[in-house]
């Protein structure tokens, strides 16, 4: 597609008293901007080109170069934008976006050669890679997992460890250049009673 500055030539003709007189005025439109993403052309001045386009408004001009967005999605992490005007690329721009994971945390307790062994499997969703999986037992760090990508946006770990004493606090924390810190915590009790109980809690950080 290929949009190109047109030039406009009018003949005014004046007669005075008998005497015709010409007067060329041009007039230089100015480039259509347009706007493509990915490669794909989605706008051209203020028509949409593309059913998926989201912009709201937008500039192209070598001076100053914007563009409003709505409905992102996690699908479009690292889209490439350009403004054109006319052939001439003004501006290119990489969407990047940051957020705030949801961690949930499951327990399997069971008992093996009378010692009382637990796994938990934390969960991580809406997480964009790479991202780290860090656990904790009572503050100690026991181990990372390293993400270089995600099954749509979300990753799993599993971790299993023996209970110490009557009370183990064991932390799921994720962390990435991409989202939000957050962690999401174990905390296991063991009553007078002898049955086991657990609180989880689950924490965002700004």
């Amino acid at each position: 597609m290929e949009y190109v500055a047109m030039l406009l030539i009018l003949l005014v003709c004046h007669v005075y008293e008998g005497y015709v007189s010409a007067t060329v005025r041009y007039y230089v439109s100015k480039p259509l901007a347009t706007w493509s993403r990915n490669g794909n052309y989605i706008y051209a001045g203020l028509n949409k080109l593309h059913e998926e386009a989201t912009i709201l408004q937008n500039t192209c001009d070598p001076v100053l170069s914007s563009i409003q967005l709505r409905h992102i999605s996690l699908h479009q992490f690292n889209d490439a934008y350009e403004c054109l005007s006319g052939n001439e690329l003004v501006e290119a721009y990489i969407l990047k976006i940051t957020t705030y994971p949801s961690l949930s945390i499951e327990n399997n307790v069971r008992n093996e050669l009378d010692e009382e062994i637990t796994s938990l499997v934390c969960r991580a969703d809406n997480v964009l890679a790479p991202i780290t999986l860090t656990w904790f037992v009572n503050e100690q760090r026991e181990s990372d997992e390293l993400f270089s990508e995600t099954n749509d946006h979300s990753v799993t770990s599993t971790f299993s460890f023996n209970q110490f004493g009557n009370a183990t606090t064991v932390k799921c924390q994720v962390n990435g250049s991409h989202i939000k810190p957050a962690s999401v915590t174990y905390n296991y009790h063991m009553s007078t009673s002898g049955k086991n109980f657990f609180i989880l809690v689950v924490l965002i950080r700004n």
